[in-house]
């Protein structure tokens, strides 16, 4: 009996040992998946902050770009108020010349 008592051991031990190499395969595999997972979810992190990067650039260029647009509008119109007032100068009619030099003053 002792030799089947031995035999039982023998496989109860080798068994033991393949369930606790299972166990070390799968929780390596289970850390390897996480990793994994971590790594993706910063790539995945870094894409969308570059991509809104981009957009507040793009963004911040128009909002520039129309300033200076805006900022040429108003001295062209600055420019045009100037040669009205001048043109009403040149015609020599004093009272409308004075009402619309001070509306043209009004206006800048």
């Amino acid at each position: 009996m002792s030799f089947f008592l031995q035999l039982f051991k023998r496989l109860f031990a080798e068994g033991l040992k393949v369930q606790k190499e299972r166990m070390q395969s799968l929780r390596s595999y289970a850390r390897e998946q996480r990793e994994n997972r971590a790594k993706q979810q910063e790539r995945d992190v870094q894409a969308l902050e570059t991509f809104y990067k981009d957009q507040f650039g793009m963004l911040a260029n128009n909002v520039a770009q129309e300033r200076r647009n805006v900022e040429v509008r108003d001295a062209a119109q600055a420019k045009v108020s100037v040669i009205h007032c001048y043109t009403v100068l040149q015609l020599g009619n004093e009272e409308k010349y004075l009402l619309d030099i001070r509306s043209c003053l009004q206006d800048l």
